[in-house]
């Protein structure tokens, strides 16, 4: 991924700071313009609508989780699974509350959420042989996909509640229970 120039940042912090105050169906090029300090021309030398701005930020916080995750790439053994993987997402999105916020609970981003949950369960998918027969294989990483936004979701609305142990814990019981390291 290339480097945002300062007119880039800019420009998403001013769509941030504009989401924050309404629908995104409501903001206007133009008042992310003004927000910004920058020229209409200067928007659209990177973006070519306010929703490409927004799915440009989406996919850098996505793509850092999904590399995030690319750890469990080498286990082969519930044994062997290090959650680290789990404590750099936790601390990922404890630098990014602000934005999930944003995204998970404050405007419900269906988009963002959607992808993420795809994230997920293309890890569980490469990763690891589902104990789930095929037509079932979808509704399982489904749900096993849902809980862990859900699980986020709770964090953030409820940030000094989670026991990150507890979690950890809750995590390897998923994964022995629907999955079967090859």
């Amino acid at each position: 991924m290339h480097r945002k120039t300062a007119a880039q940042e800019a420009i998403e912090a001013a769509l941030l700071s504009l989401l924050d105050e309404k629908e995104m169906h409501k903001i206007s090029v133009k008042e992310i313009c003004e927000r910004a300090n920058v020229a209409r021309s200067t928007f659209y030398a990177y973006y070519d609508v306010a929703d490409d701005c927004l799915l440009a930020i989406e996919n850098r916080f996505l793509h850092k989780i999904i590399e995030l995750n690319e750890d469990l790439a080498g286990c082969r053994k519930i044994e062997t699974v290090d959650l680290t993987f789990f404590e750099e997402t936790l601390r990922y999105i404890e630098e990014n509350q602000k934005l999930l916020y944003l995204f998970m609970i404050k405007r419900y981003n269906h988009r963002f959420i959607n992808k993420w949950k795809d994230a997920i369960k293309y890890h569980l998918y490469q990763r690891m042989s589902i104990q789930i027969d095929e037509k079932n294989r979808e509704l399982t990483l489904e749900m096993i996909a849902a809980v862990a936004i859900g699980a986020y979701q709770y964090w953030l609305n409820n940030p000094y509640d989670i026991d990150v142990d507890y979690a950890k814990q809750l995590i390897r019981k998923t994964i022995e229970v629907y999955t079967e390291w090859e």
